[in-house]
C-alpha cells in the first residue's frame, strides 16, 4: 500500500511538471505574439506611406534585398516593370531608397539612365524623394546630369527644388540650361519657393535670369514670406519684385522693408547724439553721456549709431562710441556688425578697440562673410593676425563658397598666404562659380601667389563653371606662360603638399606679420 502511494506521488509530480512546462510555453508564445504585433505596428508607423503605394511599388517594398537581387538581373533592371508609369526597377528602388540593392545592380553594370513615360530618369526619382544615398550612387555610375522630362523638368529643376547643391552645380557644369522653364517655372523659381538659399545664390551667380515671370510671379515674389535672406540677397542684385502686391498681401505697414545702403547708414533724426555724430564731436558725445542721455540709439532703418558713425567716416565720434557702447554686437539690416564696418573703412584704431572689448569675431553678415573675410580682403595683416590669435575661424566659408584662400588670392594678399596654406586651407577648394584660388590669382596676375599655390598642390587643370582653366584667366604674359607651360608639360598637378620651411603658422606673432608687411 505504501509502495502504491509512493508511485502515485511520483506520477502526480511528473504531471505537475508537464503542466507547468505547457503553461510556460503558452506564456512565452503569447509574449512572442505580442512582440510580433508590436513590431508590426512599429513597422507600419515607420512606413506611414505604405498604404498609399501603388501595386508595383508595394510588391518591391515587401521583398527583401536578397529576394530582389535573385529576381532581377542587372541587365534587366532598366526594363519597364510598371506599364502604367513606364518605371523601371531602378526608378522604384530610388523612390524607396533601397540603396543597397541599387548599389549591387549598378556595380554589376545596370544602366543608370532608363526613362519612364514622363521621360524622367532614376536620378529624377531619387532627388524628388530625397534619397541621398541613391543620388550619390547614380552620380558615381554615370547618371545623366542634363536629363529632362517631356515637361522639360530637368535634373537642375529637381536639384534646385529639393536642395541638392552639389548636384545642381555639377548639372550646370555639364551644360544644363539654367533658365529652362518647366511647369511655368525656372530652377530659380523652384529654389526661391522652397527657400533654398545656397541654390538661389548658385543659380544667380552663374547667370540665372531673375526677371522671368512664372504664372505671374518673379522668383523673388515666390521667396517672399519664406526666406528673408533670399529676398535680401535678390534685392541686393536689383531683382524685380511685385512690391505693391507684396506690401498689401503681407500687411507691411512700413512699406518695402529692404533698403538701399544710403538709407541704412543715413545720419537722420534730431536726437542730440545723432547731431554729435554729424559734427564728428566726441566731446559732445561725452557731455551727453555725463548728462545721462542715451547714446545707443538707431536711425529709422534700425542701424546703431556706432555703425552709422563708422560708415560715414566720422572717426573721432566712432572711436568714442566704440569704447562706450553697451550693444557691442548689434548689426545693421545687412547683418554687418561694427567690426565689419571698421574693416571696410580701414579704421584700425576702431577695429582694435572692438576686438579688445570682445566683439564677436565669427559673426556672419547677410552674405555669410565673417570679419576675417573683410580683414584678409583689405590686406590688414596685423589685424588679421590679431583676430586669428583671438579665435577667428580661418576656415570660414561664405554663401558664395569662398574661403580665406579665395579672398587672399583675389586681393593679392601675399603676406597671409603662407599662413593659410600651412594651416590646412584647401588650395583646390572651389567657389560657387567653380573658381579655385589659382583661377583668382591668375586673374590678378599675381606671380608670387601663383607660385605658392603651384608649389603646394594647386591643380592647374581644374575648369570652372564656364569651362576655363586658370591659364585662360591670366592677362599678363608672365602669368600666362607660367600656367601654360605647367599645363602643357604636366597636364595636371597632384594635390601633394610640400610646405617650404619658411612657411609661417598660426603661432606667428602679430609683430612678425607686421614686419613682413612693412618689408614689402
Amino acid at each position: 500500500m505504501g509502495s502504491y502511494n509512493k508511485g502515485e506521488q511520483k506520477s502526480s509530480g511528473c504531471g505537475t511538471i508537464i503542466i507547468v512546462i505547457i503553461c510556460l510555453i503558452i506564456v512565452v508564445a503569447g509574449r512572442d505574439d505580442e512582440r510580433q504585433k508590436k513590431k508590426n505596428q512599429q513597422t507600419a508607423r515607420a512606413r506611414p506611406a505604405t498604404v498609399r503605394l501603388d501595386k508595383v511599388t508595394s510588391e518591391i517594398a515587401d521583398q527583401s534585398d536578397t529576394s530582389l537581387l535573385a529576381s532581377y538581373h542587372p541587365r534587366s533592371a532598366d526594363l519597364v516593370i510598371d506599364k502604367n508609369s513606364g518605371r523601371s526597377l531602378l526608378h522604384v528602388l530610388c523612390e524607396l531608397n533601397r540603396h543597397e540593392v541599387l548599389k549591387s545592380l549598378l556595380e554589376r553594370d545596370a544602366y543608370a539612365n532608363p526613362r519612364d513615360l514622363r521621360k524622367e530618369t532614376p536620378l529624377h526619382a531619387a532627388l524628388k524623394k530625397q534619397s541621398s544615398e541613391c543620388v550619390n550612387l547614380l552620380l558615381k555610375h554615370g547618371a545623366d546630369l542634363t536629363a529632362v522630362s517631356n515637361k522639360n523638368y530637368s535634373i537642375l529643376h529637381a536639384a534646385a527644388e529639393c536642395g541638392y547643391y552639389d548636384v545642381a552645380k555639377e548639372s550646370l557644369r555639364a551644360g544644363a540650361a539654367i533658365d529652362a522653364v518647366a511647369y511655368d517655372f525656372t530652377p530659380l523659381h523652384f529654389a526661391c519657393y522652397c527657400a533654398q538659399l545656397r541654390l538661389v545664390i548658385l543659380l544667380c551667380e552663374n547667370g540665372a535670369n531673375t526677371t522671368i515671370y512664372g504664372k505671374g510671379w518673379t522668383p523673388g515674389d515666390l521667396a517672399f514670406g519664406k526666406s528673408d535672406a533670399i529676398v535680401s540677397y535678390l534685392a541686393s542684385r536689383n531683382a524685380p519684385f511685385t512690391k505693391d502686391f507684396l506690401v498689401r498681401h503681407y500687411d507691411l505697414k512700413d512699406g518695402w522693408p529692404f533698403l538701399h545702403e544710403s538709407e541704412i547708414i543715413a545720419m537722420s533724426g534730431d536726437h542730440p547724439a545723432m547731431q554729435a555724430v554729424r559734427e564728428n564731436s566726441p566731446e559732445q558725445l561725452a557731455e551727453l553721456n555725463s548728462e545721462m542721455i542715451e547714446l545707443d540709439i538707431t536711425n529709422q532703418a534700425g542701424t546703431p549709431l556706432l555703425i552709422i558713425a563708422i560708415a560715414n567716416r566720422k572717426s573721432a565720434a566712432a572711436l568714442y562710441l566704440a569704447e562706450y557702447t553697451r550693444k557691442l554686437n548689434a548689426t545693421d539690416s545687412n547683418g554687418k556688425n561694427a567690426l565689419i564696418h571698421s574693416l571696410e573703412t580701414a579704421e584700425k584704431d576702431i577695429s582694435r578697440t572692438l576686438i579688445k572689448r570682445g566683439i564677436m569675431l565669427n559673426h556672419l553678415d547677410g552674405s555669410g562673410n565673417s570679419p576675417l573675410h573683410y580683414a584678409v580682403a583689405s590686406c590688414d595683416n596685423d589685424i588679421v593676425a590679431e583676430m586669428i590669435e583671438k579665435g577667428a575661424d580661418i576656415f570660414a566659408v561664405n554663401y558664395f563658397s569662398r574661403g580665406m584662400i579665395h579672398v587672399a588670392a583675389e586681393n593679392s594678399n601675399e603676406v597671409i598666404f603662407p599662413t593659410l596654406i600651412a594651416n590646412g586651407c584647401d588650395v583646390n577648394q572651389e567657389d560657387i562659380r567653380g573658381n579655385t584660388a589659382l583661377h583668382l590669382a591668375a586673374k590678378a596676375n599675381n606671380l608670387t601667389i601663383l607660385q605658392a599655390l603651384l608649389t603646394n598642390g594647386a591643380d592647374f587643370a581644374v575648369r570652372n563653371m564656364q569651362g576655363k582653366i586658370a591659364a585662360d584667366l591670366a592677362t599678363s604674359h608672365e602669368a600666362t606662360q607660367l600656367l601654360r607651360n605647367r599645363f602643357e608639360i604636366e597636364g595636371s598637378n597632384p594635390a601633394t603638399r610640400e610646405l617650404p620651411a619658411e612657411v609661417r603658422t598660426l603661432t606667428t606673432p602679430t609683430q612678425d606679420l607686421v614686419e613682413q608687411r612693412n618689408a614689402r
